[in-house]
């Protein structure tokens, strides 16, 4: 799925844009289906402050679960659905990352809801600066997917296994009950 100009435009603007059609519902309750998995095994944290932004908060909620590839087999995918990884490559200027989901921070929580957001980074390193080593990514860090290039693999290099094409079936599973693999 190409990026309709205005929201590349926007993007290379303001450095952040909205996909508002990129996912589906079904897509979308899947990965609130996770995400409900998630809460039910411990695995986000609630991130929310009071006022001053630094107190931790026992009324607000804003959970987070960072990285949030290793806990899941659907969030291992999404980023190899063509149509994500088109949206990413169409993108145009020199953005080295791309987040989608609900807005990319830990700030206050003004809601009466629970907020969790969804975020990846996508490194297109044709663009990136190269280190001194002449890697645009230290070795600590290489965890963001590789959608293009010598090293995208499907996963493999990311994940071990190859998640690129198993979108639609990790969406089953969620949405079927059918528990992880791992």
């Amino acid at each position: 799925m190409a990026l309709e100009p205005e929201v590349v435009k926007q993007f290379q603007q303001l450095g952040w844009t909205v996909a508002s059609d990129l996912f589906n519902a079904r897509e979308v309750a899947a990965m609130q289906v996770e995400i409900e998995r998630f809460k039910s095994v411990g695995l986000l944290r609630n991130v929310a402050t009071d006022g001053d932004g630094e107190s931790h908060s026992e009324k607000a909620i804003n959970l987070q679960l960072c990285p949030m590839y290793a806990h899941s087999e659907l969030f291992q995918a999404l980023p190899f659905e063509p149509k994500v990884s088109e949206a990413v490559e169409g993108r145009a200027g020199s953005a080295l990352f791309f987040c989608y989901g609900t807005p990319h921070c830990t700030g206050d929580n003004q809601s009466n809801s629970e907020r969790a957001g969804v975020a990846y980074h996508f490194l297109q390193v044709e663009e990136a600066a190269n280190t001194a080593r002449g890697d645009p990514v230290e070795d600590d860090r290489d965890y963001r997917p590789y959608l293009t290039g010598p090293r995208a693999w499907g996963g493999v290099n990311e994940y071990g296994i190859r998640v690129a094409r198993t979108w639609e079936t990790q969406i089953e599973r969620c949405l079927t009950g059918v528990k992880p693999t791992y």
